[in-house]
């Protein structure tokens, strides 16, 4: 896993993100981000007495993603524990099946006093970046994913056209 790490502060709706998210086209099940609640408790004791105290499980994270053929789609976290402020997204393939920077934001809804409260957050991005099998694509198949790649992680293989091809 990457172990990449997303603070996101939930009173001003803002992320701080590192600028190099990368994945690779190729990867598999590592392609994960961590979501870090931030509740910025103030510094007056009178007023930390009449609020209460947050709680991520309260939360709901969404990250939207615009992929770089303009595609929208969008995921939910997953809160690890508790009594913890992390939240994690697992990309599936279908998020990172593209070469190119993914534009992203999240929307962070939460209830209060029985109404939906929901803030979005500024923008922040991930890039997939290629394999160097992806070099062979023009050869063998396509633009963005390699027919080599493609086969060499299928569980298994037609045994009548692995003959037919190696004869």
């Amino acid at each position: 896993n990457k172990d990449y790490i997303v603070d996101v502060n939930v009173k001003t709706s803002t992320v701080s993100a590192s600028s190099n998210l990368k994945f690779a086209i190729t990867d598999i099940n590592t392609s994960n981000i961590f979501f870090r609640l931030v509740f910025n408790e103030s510094s007056n004791s009178l007023v930390n007495s009449y609020a209460p105290q947050e709680s991520a499980e309260n939360y709901k994270l969404t990250l939207r993603i615009v992929k770089p053929s303009n595609q929208p789609i969008d995921i939910d976290a997953t809160l690890l524990d508790q009594n913890s402020n992390f939240f994690i997204v697992d990309l599936p393939d279908n998020y990172k099946d593209v070469i190119g920077t993914y534009e992203c934001e999240l929307f962070i809804d939460t209830n209060i006093n029985g109404r939906l409260e929901r803030s979005t957050t500024n923008s922040f991005t991930y890039e997939v970046v290629k394999s160097i099998y992806n070099g062979l694509d023009g050869i063998i198949e396509g633009d963005d994913y390699p027919l080599v790649d493609t086969l060499a992680t299928r569980e298994y293989v037609d045994t009548s056209i692995a003959n037919a091809v190696l004869g």
